[in-house]
């Protein structure tokens, strides 16, 4: 019976190390945008990270939640910067994979 417990507890602590991961991972690809769209604002200093952290925390806000790439893509073409969907689309993946593995070395 203790064998059975300690694999429980190991998959457990697998599965917790797993989503403090993914969730990890994920807010570092979301800043990555809020940096990236942020550049194309004409933000800069304080201003450009004001912007890159309001990115990551609205796609954390359950109540209003909202994918940060849509957020991105309203935003820029409000300003008349507009990059097509997709383009930001492959931007947003190039940055999880780049967020991944930075934070897997």
């Amino acid at each position: 019976m203790d064998t059975l417990d300690q694999r429980e507890r190991a998959f457990e602590a697998h599965f917790a190390f797993s989503e403090h991961m993914a969730f990890t991972v994920a807010t570092y690809r979301n800043r990555l945008l809020g940096l990236w769209a942020g550049e194309r604002l004409g933000l800069a200093g304080a201003a450009l990270d004001a912007y890159a952290q309001d990115v990551v925390h609205q796609s954390l806000e359950p109540k209003h939640a909202l994918d940060p790439v849509a957020r991105v893509c309203r935003d820029l073409m409000a300003r008349g910067c507009g990059v097509p969907e997709a383009e930001l689309r492959q931007r947003f993946q190039a940055f999880g994979d780049s967020a991944a593995a930075r934070l897997a070395a």
